[in-house]
């Protein structure tokens, strides 16, 4: 649990850039779920108050979406586009020659 009052303003930004980066699914899992509640915690801290780090939070929370259909294979929500499958390589038999 996130203590509100004490969230450094730069705590999302940093959890939000390592879950972009971030190429190993369990542990990409694990930096989502940081920058979610940094995001939460930090939301609540400027408390409904017009900032322009609301418009870069608003930026952020689709991208970590994006993150969770695309790399974690999370149901896409109404609306949302899944990237369509690749299809694995079937193996082409050895020419003979």
């Amino acid at each position: 649990m996130v203590d509100h009052r004490s969230v450094n303003p730069q705590q999302w930004r940093k959890k939000f850039a390592a879950a972009m980066r971030e190429p190993n699914k369990n542990k990409l899992a694990i930096l989502i779920t940081e920058a979610e509640d940094a995001i939460f915690a930090r939301l609540h801290q400027l408390d409904g108050k017009a900032d322009p780090e609301r418009d870069a939070i608003a930026a952020a929370i689709p991208e970590l979406r994006k993150l969770q259909v695309e790399k974690l294979n999370f149901p896409p929500i109404d609306g949302e586009v899944k990237p369509p499958q690749r299809k694995p390589a079937v193996p082409q038999p050895a020419k003979e020659p």
